[in-house]
């Protein structure tokens, strides 16, 4: 199979960027890696790292007991190919002790932490893909500090949509929508 080369449409691209309120950027042509080549940036010896940006325990919540389980799994299975890490959401004035799988801490309420925290994970060499576990709830207040987040970060982002309702109405539709098209052509 060939390599194929997929650019952004510069459009979608500049309508995104305006819903977050940042100015049009330029987006790199992406071409996909034949699975059997290696990135120039990876190095044989350090596994890759991926870091999920999740709520994690001690905190009490079905995702953070699901995320650890889901982490746990992983590790038992492929711990000589990758490294599991964690970016644990935070809110309010709580704060946890973690165990020290969780690298990172992000205070969900305070708009500031998210670009504090894109600048500390794109400048991480060890992580090379972000999985966020998506919850409306984790984000609420800090909507569109989040969406601003999710445009900057550089490295390569999966989100995990923890609600899936099944007749949403139009203003979840269009959250969705944004978050996916940002993770597209961010």
């Amino acid at each position: 199979m060939k390599n194929r080369t997929y650019s952004a449409q510069p459009d979608v691209v500049k309508q995104h960027a305006k819903l977050i309120g940042q100015k049009h950027r330029v987006l790199p042509e992406i071409t996909p890696m034949n699975k059997h080549e290696k990135s120039k940036q990876e190095s044989n010896t350090d596994l890759a790292e991926i870091l999920v940006i999740t709520s994690y325990p001690p905190r009490e919540c079905g995702i953070a007991t699901y995320s650890q389980d889901l982490i746990k799994a992983l590790n038992n299975k492929f711990s000589n190919a990758l490294s599991m890490k964690v970016c644990a959401l935070e809110s309010g004035e709580t704060s946890f002790t973690y165990t020290d799988e969780v690298k990172y801490v992000l205070k969900t309420s305070i708009a500031g932490e998210y670009e504090k925290m894109a600048v500390r994970i794109n400048n991480d060499t060890f992580v090379k893909t972000v999985v966020i576990q998506h919850e409306f709830g984790f984000y609420h207040k800090q909507e569109q500090a989040f969406l601003e987040f999710v445009y900057n970060l550089t490295k390569p982002v999966v989100i995990v949509f923890h609600t899936v309702l099944p007749h949403p109405d139009d203003k979840l539709k269009l959250k969705v929508k944004n978050m996916v098209i940002l993770v597209i052509y961010r």
